[in-house]
């Protein structure tokens, strides 16, 4: 992507907003922060990663390494640490709401509720499905697309090659925007082959991920829970269908 596409970039952005309202430096400093985040470069936005993720680990409660669910992913995924590209690192939030995500670094994090709802077998095809982001590099992409947005609005600034430390501010809103956004439905039908093929290869029930779909469509309805992303449950299943049949 070069810095052309990023001026295109720049100026859907700005035709959002209010033309005439904004100072003319402010925009150009923009298109100058823009541009130059395409240019960052994976082992950098890992670095932002470790910062994303150290602040939202010290903003939640996170459970210890003799806690009983800590113990239990740990006995699922223990054999998975080194199943992408970075080491995988895996902690659990107390914390009710049906989530778990995946942050390009290797960090997972997994919420009791989650853990609550799913059994072991569901849990592994759920953690699957969030390590074969990593694997297939989507959560890189989707970490760089949030840095590239607010380095557009200029609430983050590339330095010429290198990142620095940036502020608690502005780490809080890369991450808020890398976990609001969304993945395609393509990277959303290869993360569930992922994790459809780690549960068969592991000697786990094939379909625990369409158990673990229907569980949360019973919670949320269609499209809800950890999987509010098109495609929808009901087609995400059927293609998860598709795969246990196909092998």
């Amino acid at each position: 992507m070069n810095k052309a596409v990023a001026v295109l970039a720049l100026s859907g952005i700005l035709v959002a907003g209010c033309l005439k309202t904004l100072d003319p430096n402010l925009v150009v400093g923009a298109g100058i922060d823009l541009a130059k985040s395409f240019s960052v470069s994976d082992s950098q936005m890992v670095a932002l990663a470790n910062q994303s993720i150290g602040e939202m680990d010290g903003s939640s409660k996170v459970a210890g390494a003799n806690d009983p669910y800590s113990i239990r992913l740990n006995r699922l995924f223990a054999k998975h640490k080194n199943s992408a590209q970075v080491p995988l690192d895996y902690k659990v939030y107390y914390d009710t709401t049906l989530n778990a995500f995946a942050m390009p670094n290797g960090s997972i994090r997994v919420h009791t509720g989650l853990m609550d709802l799913l059994n072991d077998d569901e849990l592994v095809g759920v953690i699957g499905h969030e390590i074969g982001h990593v694997v297939a590099e989507h959560s890189m992409a989707r970490y760089k697309s949030s840095y590239r947005t607010l380095a557009g609005q200029k609430i983050i600034a590339s330095t010429g090659g290198t990142l620095g430390q940036l502020g608690a501010s502005q780490i809080g809103a890369l991450s808020t925007q890398f976990l609001n956004s969304k993945f395609s439905r393509n990277n959303e039908l290869e993360a569930d082959a992922y994790g459809v093929n780690l549960l068969k290869t592991n000697n786990h029930n094939p379909r625990a991920l369409i158990t673990a779909f229907e569980k949360m469509r019973r919670v949320h309805g269609d499209g809800g829970g950890i999987f509010a992303s098109h495609p929808s449950n009901s087609q995400r299943i059927a293609a998860i269908e598709a795969l246990i049949a196909a092998n």
